[in-house]
């Protein structure tokens, strides 16, 4: 059966190029550019997640750390730049924590690439009523700026296997 691309994002997003996180980029984070005070007080939990064989592109997509700052830079830090710039934005009428977490999902394992120890523990994938869908047990770090979000991308990104 074959999937029919309707939506203009959607088109957008399935012509953009792997190669280029800045055309990925301005498709995918059209509810925090469109509807940012919505789009704040609604969220609870998000996550960027690539997927793909060896050598397709994943880290590039995303953002390798060298790259921060550069045109070819990954959706990571513009998705993170957005955010805190949409945040700082509506400040006084939110109260909000914002929390970070850095995982990979290697041979089937989960990998905590914030843990403090020497070799990143696997974790298991729990659900519950409240949390939703979690890797317990995995370091989450209270990033309260633009910065910090960004070190512990730099931070995570060096124990990638």
């Amino acid at each position: 059966m074959d999937t029919m691309v309707s939506s203009r994002p959607a088109r957008e997003l399935a012509s953009a190029s792997p190669s280029q996180p800045a055309a990925l980029w301005n498709v995918c984070p059209r509810a925090l550019r469109h509807r940012p005070k919505t789009a704040i007080a609604c969220i609870r939990a998000g996550a960027l997640l690539a997927y793909g064989q060896t050598g397709s592109g994943k880290t590039f997509t995303l953002g390798e750390p060298a790259n921060i700052g550069t045109p070819s830079e990954g959706i990571t830090a513009r998705m993170l730049r957005q955010l805190y710039e949409e945040v700082v934005s509506v400040k006084d009428e939110f109260e909000y924590t914002l929390r970070a977490e850095y995982l990979q999902v290697y041979l089937e394992k989960i990998y905590d690439l914030l843990s403090e120890s020497k070799e990143p523990p696997a974790l298991a994938i729990r659900e519950d009523k409240v949390r939703g869908v979690y890797a317990q047990g995995a370091t989450s770090v209270e990033v309260k700026d633009l910065e910090s979000a960004l070190d512990v991308v730099q931070r995570g990104a060096g124990r990638l296997r």
